[in-house]
């Protein structure tokens, strides 16, 4: 009964683990600024979804974001891993 005590003590006293934070990939980076005009925003929002459509159904529309991942020495995988790394759980 003793040890069973002193054993909630300790396990009392400990602090609770410190929360990891996952640390962004360097190969793509994000900006974010909270101040765009919300229009903006919405062109932007409708630029990304047309390109991504266009990944799938175009051929000219793979072919300019591929130019887009090159200037940044990436390639089409840099997309697979990014999509990975966000669905992963923390």
């Amino acid at each position: 009964m003793v040890a069973r005590r002193s054993r909630h003590r300790r396990l009392a006293k400990r602090e609770p683990p410190k929360k990891k934070t996952a640390q962004r990939s360097q190969g793509l980076s994000l900006n974010f600024d909270f101040e765009t005009n919300w229009k903006e925003d919405s062109k932007v929002s409708d630029e990304v979804n047309r390109l991504a459509h266009g990944w799938f159904v175009d051929e000219n529309t793979k072919k300019l974001i591929l130019e887009m991942l090159g200037k940044s020495k990436l390639d089409e995988y840099a997309i697979e891993a990014e999509a990975m790394r966000i669905a992963a759980p923390p």
